[in-house]
């Protein structure tokens, strides 16, 4: 069907569906969606839209060669497929709400690249959510060095990207649990623009989903539409529906997320966060026995509890460690999962663990032995027999995820997913704890309450400084090896810059699941950890309506008292009246992005000012607090 024969066919022809046998696509498929009129060619998957709105046509793929022939292609205006007969690979394309869904099916193993977007002059920047969230000008200087210094696939905590046209931001979303699909940043002649590669595997025939919508012409439009679409597919868990399952959820409005060490483990801390007034509160500890020194015992816990704070041991089920040299009661697993229940590699080869120690545990393994041995269950019993009320679960909501290539329990990436997802939801839904977990990626909101991670960006900056300074980061779980956590850190300018430089972040974690899971920085990136930053992570997670996280004992506590009740006095109240909201609206009130605000629902609207000059009342370094019922306002200025 050529473009002439379109425009010169009649409405009741032009609803018949179009046969061709082969096409070396010269023609064009055009759909028509709500959003505007889509042109695509078969061949090289290069696509255009004209927006309802009449405004310029936007180019949103680009098609720099053929794939293959086009084989039966069929057409409508709502929908059209073909084959492409050297790939074995079916495509189905389909209009939805937002612009077009694409289904690409295959049997044979091999790598597909698509879609690549940004590479065009219309495109300005690009949009990725990569742990909080990213807005990075497409020709900025400093991105383009740092892609090129990190060029590996993006660590994408939602699966989404969007690029930024004149007047529409066009999102590029995948399948929830698509683990076979990469996202890389590229660069061409000083223009950063997106690819994907999906890898068709011979050992799991999973079709590669993509959505292109046309979001609309705020920067966390790309956000408001993914979250638009798990609602749609009901696939959005809220914090109201976790409270209504347990109450215990609601503890943690207002809360402030506190890991304690040391004297922190002592009921005299306790009674120093009573006196400061902090009537809310999570504490996270390492349940590792102290010889000769504090520990959380079940007169902590008790007390903890009747103050009406969540508490809770750290706990995984990522790593095991021989039994026989075991030093850590997380890693303790029975002496018959030492070393069957490992993950092998390719090779065989039992894959080493974290910080170089005993071995990565197979899901797969604990899951086929739960029925008869119960080792996640009796595991749980023994980490909670103290009471607590809540567990911080480490890596199971994080990546990487793996494949185990043993012969006793081979596994998936899928199913390393699906089986974390299994036991989170036991803790949560069947224990009635209050889980947290590390990151928190998309496919486990439902069943997390909140998480340690979500709020860091661009983590390629970040871990290979957490690997290089050992002194300054925790490596392990020696107790001596914990102090790390206390030493202030010297941050390099670059990782400063990628992670918190308001001009490039965007809250597009919070625009999704604000609402749903409640969340942080990393514990290892506390607020006391890097003083150069104290002050705009103070008002970007305000902005956000976030709580801080801090690592602490009593000594320290001592110390900061007056900022931290500070602090807690203008969050708390805020996050326990707004917790529950969406986050409906973000703008950039200067040229310069450095005035930005939030509004959450119809009850509070923040404004941060990181810029060095006054912005209408609001002080430099300030943000404010605006409630919309009462015209009300309060003020905060974090101080360096």
């Amino acid at each position: 069907m050529s473009k002439g024969m379109f425009k010169k066919c009649g409405l009741l022809f032009c609803a018949l569906v179009f046969v061709t046998p082969l096409i070396w696509a010269e023609e064009t498929i055009n759909l028509s969606t709500k959003t505007g009129q889509f042109s695509i060619d078969p061949a090289t998957l290069a696509i255009s839209v004209l927006p309802v709105n009449g405004q310029t046509e936007i180019n949103l793929t680009q098609g720099e060669h053929r794939f293959d022939a086009v084989k039966e292609l069929e057409s409508s205006r709502k929908d059209a497929q073909w084959h492409y007969p050297h790939l074995k690979i079916q495509v189905k394309v389909a209009v939805d709400e937002q612009g077009l869904k694409f289904l690409f099916i295959s049997d044979k193993a091999q790598s597909f690249q698509w879609p690549m977007a940004g590479l065009t002059s219309q495109a300005k920047a690009l949009i990725l959510p990569d742990g909080e969230g990213l807005y990075i000008p497409n020709h900025d200087p400093f991105w383009l060095k740092e892609f090129n210094k990190y060029p590996k696939p993006l660590s994408l905590s939602m699966p989404f990207w969007a690029i930024e046209y004149p007047h529409n931001y066009v999102s590029y979303i995948l399948a929830d649990k698509d683990e076979n699909t990469d996202a890389q940043v590229q660069q061409r002649q000083g223009q950063l623009y997106l690819l994907n590669t999906h890898h068709f595997l011979s050992k799991m025939h999973l079709p590669y989903e993509v959505f292109i919508h046309l979001t609309g012409n705020s920067p966390i439009s790309p956000a408001v539409d993914y979250r638009n679409l798990l609602i749609e597919q009901n696939k959005f868990v809220s914090l109201k529906q976790k409270i209504l399952e347990n109450a215990n959820v609601n503890k943690l409005l207002g809360a402030f997320h506190i890991w304690v060490w040391g004297d922190g483990k002592s009921l005299a801390m306790l009674d120093k966060l009573d006196k400061l007034g902090i009537k809310h509160a999570l504490i996270n500890y390492n349940a590792n026995p102290v010889q000769n020194g504090f520990n959380v015992d079940k007169d902590y816990v008790h007390m903890a509890e009747s103050m009406g704070y969540l508490i809770g041991p750290y706990d995984n089920f990522d790593n095991a460690l021989n039994p026989k040299k075991s030093d850590n009661i997380t890693l303790g697993w029975p002496k018959y999962l030492w070393p069957e229940a490992c993950i092998r590699d390719v090779n065989g080869s039992i894959l080493t663990g974290y910080a170089n120690r005993g071995c990565y545990l197979s899901s797969e393994a604990l899951r086929l032995r739960e029925s008869k041995k119960k080792n996640i269950a009796n595991h749980i019993e023994a980490m909670l027999a103290k009471g607590d009320n809540s567990l911080f679960l480490d890596y199971d909501a994080a990546y990487p995820l793996y494949e185990d290539y043993s012969k006793q329990h081979p596994m998936t990436s899928v199913q390393d997913l699906n089986n974390r997802l299994e036991r989170m939801r036991y803790i949560s839904s069947t224990k009635k704890l209050v889980l947290g977990s590390e990151t928190g990626l998309a496919w486990s909101a439902g069943v997390i309450a909140y998480n340690n991670g979500a709020f860091l960006t661009f983590s390629q900056a970040f871990w290979p400084i957490f690997q290089e300074d050992k002194k300054q980061f925790r490596l392990g779980w020696p107790i001596k090896a914990l102090r790390a956590l206390f030493k202030p850190y010297n941050a390099p300018d670059e990782f400063i810059h990628a992670n918190y430089n308001p001009r490039y972040r965007l809250p597009l974690y919070e625009v999704v699941f604000h609402d749903s899971v409640i969340s942080t920085d990393r514990s290892e990136l506390s607020e006391l950890k890097i003083l150069a930053t104290r002050q705009v992570k103070a008002l970007l997670q305000n902005l956000y309506n976030i709580p801080p996280i801090w690592v602490l004992d009593k000594k320290t506590l001592d110390k900061i008292q007056n900022y931290f009740s500070e602090y807690y006095n203008f969050f708390s109240p805020l996050h326990q009246m707004a917790g529950l909201e969406a986050l409906t609206q973000f703008e950039w009130l200067t040229d310069d992005r450095l005035v930005q605000r939030t509004q959450f629902g119809n009850r509070v609207m923040l404004t941060a000012n990181f810029s060095n000059k006054l912005y209408e009342e609001i002080a430099a370094h300030c943000i404010q607090a605006e409630w919309k019922e009462d015209g009300s306002k309060t003020s905060f200025c974090p101080k360096r």
